[in-house]
Protein backbone atom coordinates (compact mmCIF):
# COMPACT_ATOMS: atom_id res chain seq x y z
CA UNK A 1 0.00 0.00 0.00
CA UNK A 2 0.86 3.44 -0.76
CA UNK A 3 0.21 6.22 1.52
CA UNK A 4 0.49 10.06 -0.35
CA UNK A 5 0.82 13.08 1.98
CA UNK A 6 0.42 16.43 1.07
CA UNK A 7 1.02 19.37 3.11
CA UNK A 8 -0.85 22.61 2.49
CA UNK A 9 -1.73 25.92 3.90
CA UNK A 10 -4.14 27.98 2.58
CA UNK A 11 -4.51 26.96 -0.97
CA UNK A 12 -7.65 25.49 -1.55
CA UNK A 13 -8.38 26.36 -5.38
CA UNK A 14 -4.98 24.37 -5.62
CA UNK A 15 -5.97 21.34 -3.12
CA UNK A 16 -8.89 20.91 -5.22
CA UNK A 17 -7.40 20.55 -8.51
CA UNK A 18 -4.32 18.32 -6.62
CA UNK A 19 -6.89 15.72 -4.54
CA UNK A 20 -9.06 15.47 -7.95
CA UNK A 21 -6.17 14.38 -9.28
CA UNK A 22 -5.15 11.95 -6.76
CA UNK A 23 -8.38 10.03 -6.45
CA UNK A 24 -8.23 9.14 -9.74
CA UNK A 25 -4.66 7.21 -9.59
CA UNK A 26 -4.93 4.10 -11.44
CA UNK A 27 -2.98 1.75 -8.82
CA UNK A 28 -5.08 -0.57 -6.75
CA UNK A 29 -4.31 0.10 -3.01
CA UNK A 30 -3.33 3.41 -1.86
CA UNK A 31 -4.31 6.37 0.65
CA UNK A 32 -3.98 10.35 0.40
CA UNK A 33 -3.56 12.09 3.43
CA UNK A 34 -3.88 15.70 3.81
CA UNK A 35 -2.11 17.74 6.12
CA UNK A 36 -3.50 21.67 6.85
CA UNK A 37 -0.83 22.85 8.48
CA UNK A 38 -2.66 25.77 10.26
CA UNK A 39 -4.69 26.97 7.72
CA UNK A 40 -8.76 26.95 6.93
CA UNK A 41 -9.24 23.88 4.75
CA UNK A 42 -13.10 23.85 4.03
CA UNK A 43 -12.66 21.91 1.29
CA UNK A 44 -15.28 18.95 0.40
CA UNK A 45 -12.75 16.11 1.18
CA UNK A 46 -13.10 13.04 -1.10
CA UNK A 47 -13.81 9.66 -0.16
CA UNK A 48 -10.81 8.18 0.44
CA UNK A 49 -8.76 10.83 1.44
CA UNK A 50 -7.87 11.91 5.02
CA UNK A 51 -7.81 15.40 6.31
CA UNK A 52 -5.19 15.97 9.51
CA UNK A 53 -5.44 19.33 10.98
CA UNK A 54 -1.84 20.76 12.91
CA UNK A 55 -1.18 24.06 14.11
CA UNK A 56 0.75 26.33 11.57
CA UNK A 57 4.48 25.12 12.09
CA UNK A 58 6.23 24.64 8.52
CA UNK A 59 5.68 22.21 5.77
CA UNK A 60 8.62 19.68 7.02
CA UNK A 61 6.58 19.61 10.46
CA UNK A 62 3.33 18.92 8.25
CA UNK A 63 4.94 15.95 6.22
CA UNK A 64 6.24 14.53 9.48
CA UNK A 65 2.52 14.15 10.87
CA UNK A 66 1.49 12.84 7.63
CA UNK A 67 4.51 10.17 8.27
CA UNK A 68 3.13 9.44 11.60
CA UNK A 69 -0.42 8.41 10.53
CA UNK A 70 0.34 7.18 6.98
CA UNK A 71 -0.96 2.62 6.49
CA UNK A 72 1.16 2.56 4.02
CA UNK A 73 5.20 0.38 3.52
CA UNK A 74 5.97 3.25 1.07
CA UNK A 75 5.21 7.07 1.37
CA UNK A 76 5.18 9.60 -1.97
CA UNK A 77 4.49 12.90 -1.12
CA UNK A 78 3.67 15.69 -3.56
CA UNK A 79 2.51 19.67 -3.00
CA UNK A 80 -1.05 20.91 -2.91
CA UNK A 81 0.11 23.50 -6.18
CA UNK A 82 1.10 19.96 -8.07
CA UNK A 83 -1.20 18.02 -10.23
CA UNK A 84 -0.02 14.30 -10.76
CA UNK A 85 -1.15 12.05 -13.77
CA UNK A 86 -3.27 8.77 -13.48
CA UNK A 87 -0.25 6.86 -13.28
CA UNK A 88 1.81 8.52 -11.14
CA UNK A 89 1.67 5.98 -8.44
CA UNK A 90 2.14 3.02 -10.56
CA UNK A 91 5.25 4.38 -12.22
CA UNK A 92 6.61 5.32 -8.96
CA UNK A 93 5.65 1.97 -7.28
CA UNK A 94 7.39 -0.03 -10.32
CA UNK A 95 10.81 0.43 -8.48
CA UNK A 96 10.33 -0.32 -5.44
CA UNK A 97 10.10 -4.43 -6.30
CA UNK A 98 14.60 -4.34 -5.99
CA UNK A 99 14.86 -4.04 -2.52
CA UNK A 100 17.64 -1.99 -2.35
CA UNK A 101 16.02 0.57 -3.67
CA UNK A 102 14.66 3.23 -0.48
CA UNK A 103 13.35 6.01 -2.84
CA UNK A 104 12.02 6.61 -6.56
CA UNK A 105 12.98 10.64 -7.70
CA UNK A 106 10.15 11.92 -10.77
CA UNK A 107 10.38 14.33 -12.47
CA UNK A 108 8.74 18.33 -12.09
CA UNK A 109 7.31 20.25 -15.07
CA UNK A 110 6.03 23.57 -15.01
CA UNK A 111 3.26 24.04 -17.11
CA UNK A 112 1.29 27.70 -16.21
CA UNK A 113 1.73 30.09 -19.17
CA UNK A 114 2.67 32.78 -17.19
CA UNK A 115 5.52 30.84 -15.34
CA UNK A 116 8.92 33.23 -15.61
CA UNK A 117 11.99 30.96 -14.60
CA UNK A 118 13.57 33.13 -11.56
CA UNK A 119 17.35 33.60 -11.40
CA UNK A 120 18.21 30.62 -9.51
CA UNK A 121 15.87 28.54 -10.91
CA UNK A 122 18.02 26.15 -12.37
CA UNK A 123 18.06 24.71 -9.03
CA UNK A 124 14.58 24.29 -8.77
CA UNK A 125 13.24 22.68 -12.52
CA UNK A 126 14.03 18.67 -12.18
CA UNK A 127 12.87 17.09 -15.79
CA UNK A 128 15.30 14.34 -15.03
CA UNK A 129 14.24 13.70 -11.75
CA UNK A 130 17.82 13.96 -10.40
CA UNK A 131 17.25 16.65 -7.54
CA UNK A 132 14.98 15.01 -4.99
CA UNK A 133 12.29 17.41 -4.48
CA UNK A 134 9.09 16.84 -2.30
CA UNK A 135 6.80 17.61 -5.05
CA UNK A 136 7.57 14.23 -6.83
CA UNK A 137 9.20 11.61 -4.53
CA UNK A 138 8.69 8.61 -2.94
CA UNK A 139 10.19 6.80 0.16
CA UNK A 140 10.14 3.37 1.97
CA UNK A 141 8.07 4.08 5.17
CA UNK A 142 10.71 1.76 7.31
CA UNK A 143 13.46 4.37 5.85
CA UNK A 144 11.81 7.54 6.74
CA UNK A 145 11.20 5.85 10.56
CA UNK A 146 15.00 5.24 10.41
CA UNK A 147 16.20 8.76 9.65
CA UNK A 148 13.59 10.47 11.64
CA UNK A 149 11.98 11.93 8.82
CA UNK A 150 12.33 15.58 7.80
CA UNK A 151 14.83 17.88 9.40
CA UNK A 152 12.28 20.53 10.57
CA UNK A 153 15.09 23.31 11.10
CA UNK A 154 15.62 23.88 7.76
CA UNK A 155 13.17 26.21 5.54
CA UNK A 156 14.25 25.38 2.28
CA UNK A 157 16.17 21.53 1.14
CA UNK A 158 14.49 19.94 3.93
CA UNK A 159 14.09 17.35 0.87
CA UNK A 160 17.57 17.68 -0.36
CA UNK A 161 19.10 16.95 3.11
CA UNK A 162 16.24 13.98 3.67
CA UNK A 163 17.74 12.04 0.72
CA UNK A 164 21.33 12.79 1.61
CA UNK A 165 20.57 10.79 4.54
CA UNK A 166 18.18 8.03 2.80
CA UNK A 167 21.21 7.48 0.20
CA UNK A 168 23.07 5.98 3.19
CA UNK A 169 20.45 3.02 3.47
CA UNK A 170 20.40 2.77 -0.08
CA UNK A 171 19.61 3.61 -3.95
CA UNK A 172 17.30 6.53 -5.04
CA UNK A 173 16.54 6.05 -8.21
CA UNK A 174 15.84 9.05 -10.77
CA UNK A 175 12.34 8.22 -12.70
CA UNK A 176 12.44 11.04 -15.40
CA UNK A 177 9.34 9.53 -16.93
CA UNK A 178 7.19 9.81 -13.91
CA UNK A 179 5.90 13.57 -14.19
CA UNK A 180 4.01 15.83 -11.79
CA UNK A 181 2.71 19.28 -13.24
CA UNK A 182 3.57 22.45 -10.84
CA UNK A 183 0.69 25.16 -11.34
CA UNK A 184 3.90 27.43 -10.51
CA UNK A 185 2.93 31.33 -11.43
CA UNK A 186 5.07 34.31 -11.25
CA UNK A 187 5.12 35.56 -7.74
CA UNK A 188 6.44 39.41 -6.76
CA UNK A 189 10.03 40.48 -7.32
CA UNK A 190 12.37 39.94 -4.82
CA UNK A 191 10.15 36.91 -3.99
CA UNK A 192 11.14 37.63 -0.03
CA UNK A 193 10.31 34.21 0.80
CA UNK A 194 13.62 33.56 -0.71
CA UNK A 195 15.55 35.71 1.08
CA UNK A 196 17.15 32.54 3.21
CA UNK A 197 17.67 30.18 0.39
CA UNK A 198 21.16 30.55 -0.10
CA UNK A 199 21.40 30.57 3.56
CA UNK A 200 20.29 27.34 4.04
CA UNK A 201 22.36 26.17 1.15
CA UNK A 202 25.12 26.78 2.51
CA UNK A 203 23.79 24.99 5.77
CA UNK A 204 23.29 21.79 4.18
CA UNK A 205 26.97 21.75 2.30
CA UNK A 206 28.16 22.42 5.49
CA UNK A 207 26.31 19.43 7.44
CA UNK A 208 26.59 16.87 5.25
CA UNK A 209 30.28 18.28 3.60
CA UNK A 210 28.98 17.80 0.49
CA UNK A 211 31.72 17.08 -2.52
CA UNK A 212 31.19 19.64 -5.81
CA UNK A 213 30.32 17.36 -8.08
CA UNK A 214 27.90 16.20 -11.21
CA UNK A 215 25.44 15.69 -8.64
CA UNK A 216 25.21 19.26 -7.14
CA UNK A 217 23.60 21.45 -9.35
CA UNK A 218 24.45 24.61 -7.21
CA UNK A 219 28.13 24.78 -7.21
CA UNK A 220 29.58 26.86 -4.00
CA UNK A 221 31.04 29.81 -5.76
CA UNK A 222 28.38 30.42 -8.19
CA UNK A 223 25.36 29.68 -5.92
CA UNK A 224 25.99 30.89 -2.15
CA UNK A 225 29.36 33.81 -2.84
CA UNK A 226 27.64 35.00 -6.02
CA UNK A 227 30.02 37.72 -7.12
CA UNK A 228 27.72 39.45 -9.51
CA UNK A 229 25.08 40.06 -6.41
CA UNK A 230 27.85 42.25 -4.62
CA UNK A 231 28.46 44.09 -7.60
CA UNK A 232 24.79 44.74 -7.79
CA UNK A 233 24.86 45.66 -4.17
CA UNK A 234 27.21 48.40 -4.88
CA UNK A 235 26.14 49.69 -7.96
CA UNK A 236 22.63 49.99 -6.39
CA UNK A 237 24.37 51.65 -3.10
CA UNK A 238 25.66 54.41 -5.38
CA UNK A 239 22.66 55.02 -7.39
CA UNK A 240 20.69 55.41 -3.86
CA UNK A 241 20.31 58.97 -4.14
CA UNK A 242 18.63 58.72 -7.28
CA UNK A 243 16.75 55.73 -6.16
CA UNK A 244 15.47 57.97 -3.33
CA UNK A 245 14.05 60.68 -5.38
CA UNK A 246 12.52 58.59 -8.06
CA UNK A 247 15.02 60.98 -10.63
CA UNK A 248 16.85 57.81 -12.26
CA UNK A 249 14.38 55.76 -12.75
CA UNK A 250 10.73 57.20 -12.17
CA UNK A 251 8.82 56.34 -8.74
CA UNK A 252 7.66 52.49 -9.76
CA UNK A 253 10.97 51.37 -11.20
CA UNK A 254 13.00 53.35 -8.22
CA UNK A 255 10.82 51.07 -5.77
CA UNK A 256 11.59 47.72 -7.07
CA UNK A 257 15.57 48.74 -7.56
CA UNK A 258 15.32 49.62 -3.69
CA UNK A 259 13.95 46.60 -2.72
CA UNK A 260 15.75 44.28 -4.63
CA UNK A 261 19.19 46.36 -2.64
CA UNK A 262 17.46 45.35 0.65
CA UNK A 263 17.03 41.82 -0.38
CA UNK A 264 20.19 41.03 -1.33
CA UNK A 265 21.78 43.14 1.38
CA UNK A 266 19.72 40.59 4.33
CA UNK A 267 20.29 38.18 1.70
CA UNK A 268 24.34 38.08 1.93
CA UNK A 269 24.05 39.36 5.68
CA UNK A 270 21.87 35.70 6.29
CA UNK A 271 24.70 33.11 4.12
CA UNK A 272 27.89 35.44 6.15
CA UNK A 273 25.69 34.61 9.42
CA UNK A 274 25.31 31.23 8.45
CA UNK A 275 28.72 30.77 7.18
CA UNK A 276 30.28 31.95 11.09
CA UNK A 277 27.70 29.61 13.01
CA UNK A 278 27.64 26.66 11.19
CA UNK A 279 30.53 24.21 11.61
CA UNK A 280 31.69 21.55 8.88
CA UNK A 281 30.73 17.78 10.72
CA UNK A 282 32.94 14.92 10.29
CA UNK A 283 33.25 14.07 6.32
CA UNK A 284 29.82 11.42 5.73
CA UNK A 285 30.77 7.48 5.47
CA UNK A 286 27.94 7.73 2.45
CA UNK A 287 28.95 5.42 -0.76
CA UNK A 288 28.63 8.64 -3.29
CA UNK A 289 28.41 6.50 -6.19
CA UNK A 290 24.82 5.36 -5.02
CA UNK A 291 24.00 9.56 -5.43
CA UNK A 292 22.17 8.54 -9.29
Amino acid sequence: MISVIVPTFNRKEDLARCVDALVEQNYPRFEVIVVDDGGEVDLEIPEGVRLVRQPHAGRSVARNTGIGVAHGDIIAFTDDDCVVSENWLAGLARYFDDPEIVGVSGAVVYVAENYMPARDERRVENPYGKWPMTANIAYRKSVLKEVGGFDETFSRYEDKELALRAWQHGKIVAAPEVSVYHQKVTGPFPDWSMVDSSAQWLRLRALHDLALDKNNPAPFFGRVLMPKQYRAIVLRLLLLPALATGSLFGWHKAKTQTSLLGFLLLERWMIWKTAMQTKKSPRSSMDRTQVF
